[in-house]
């Protein structure tokens, strides 16, 4: 279905593009968005407030776009420089910690939105390129595992207490299958309490030093890490669409049962 007019127009400007970020950001939890709401109208001048409220009612029943309308906004944000992106980026941080925890959609926008507002060509072009992905596989296994733990857990914060047997085998058989794509059978999964945010946006930071040719090979494998099971939840599918986005390659196919 096509995105509401109003959606696809305020997508085209910095305005508009900025707004719609942050009204992705909004919990829906009545007291933390409350909060997110107040950190707003003290962040924003009154036409970007404006611009926000109105949009906020627009993306009400667009939460399974939420990829879609953040892809839109890219071109716009990248009109921004300066002090004003540094601003916009930080804004966006304080929406995310409102909470006091980073949930992986969440993540995912970060990173989307750092490594195509901030990596210019230039500082692209020093970045030494990797032939092999062997070279990267600490980085490689941490994004493995973050999407086996997707395919699992509803939150990576899910209480130690919902931690069983079963669906720690589930983590190792999916991590395994991406493993075994990528020829590094000998990596194990990362722990849950051992994925951090700062590991995790560095992890896909390094694997976009891979060459261009490498990049869709990990993408089949975390392909492969969702298919196992035959079944795919939707935030697996959004995850493994904001990973291509953060590393510029195209999504593959994903042909499974639902």
């Amino acid at each position: 279905d096509a995105l509401p007019a109003e959606v696809v127009e305020a997508a085209h400007e910095s305005y508009g593009a900025r707004a719609l970020v942050y009204c992705l950001l909004l919990d829906r939890q009545p007291s933390i968005r409350q909060q997110q709401l107040s950190l707003l109208q003290q962040r924003c001048d009154s036409v970007l407030y404006a611009m926000l409220e109105k949009l906020e009612q627009s993306l009400q029943q667009q939460d399974d776009r939420f990829l879609d309308i953040l892809e839109l906004t890219l071109p716009a944000l990248k009109q921004l420089q300066g002090e004003q992106l540094q601003f916009f980026l930080h804004t966006v941080e304080l929406l995310i910690h409102a909470d006091n925890k980073i949930e992986l959609l969440e993540w995912s926008l970060y990173n989307i939105l750092l490594l195509n507002l901030m990596a210019t060509k230039h500082s692209r072009s020093k970045l030494q390129s990797v032939a092999h992905s062997k070279i990267l596989a600490r980085p490689l296994g941490l994004v493995l595992s973050v999407v086996a733990h997707a395919g699992v857990y509803e939150s990576l914060y899910e209480s130690t207490a919902a931690k069983s047997a079963a669906k720690e085998r589930a983590v190792g058989e999916s991590f395994a299958a991406a493993a075994g794509v990528l020829g590094l059978a000998h990596l194990r999964p990362t722990e849950r309490s051992a994925i951090t945010v700062n590991r995790f946006t560095q992890a896909l930071a390094q694997l976009n030093r891979l060459r261009p040719l490498l990049k869709p090979r990990v993408l089949k494998a975390l392909v492969a890490a969702v298919a196992h099971d035959q079944k795919v939840r939707p935030l697996e599918l959004q995850l493994l669409r904001a990973i291509a986005l953060s590393l510029d390659c195209p999504m593959p196919l994903l042909h499974t049962a639902r």
